[in-house]
């Protein structure tokens, strides 16, 4: 009988739902971010926030 793995390694997990910023907080956050994650799902926090098509 083969044994049964009793771990799992996530290399490069994902992130469903991550906020940014903008400015400095944006800088300081995102290549912690960037280095941990393969891929998000980004909820902009900005000021002012984006309200229309063409403000994006």
């Amino acid at each position: 009988m083969t044994a049964q793995p009793q771990q799992i390694t996530i290399r490069r997990p994902d992130d469903w739902h991550i906020h940014l910023r903008d400015g400095a907080m944006l800088n300081a956050v995102l290549p912690y971010t960037s280095a941990v994650n393969g891929r998000a799902i980004v909820m902009p926090n900005l000021v002012p926030p984006v309200i229309s098509v063409a403000a994006a």
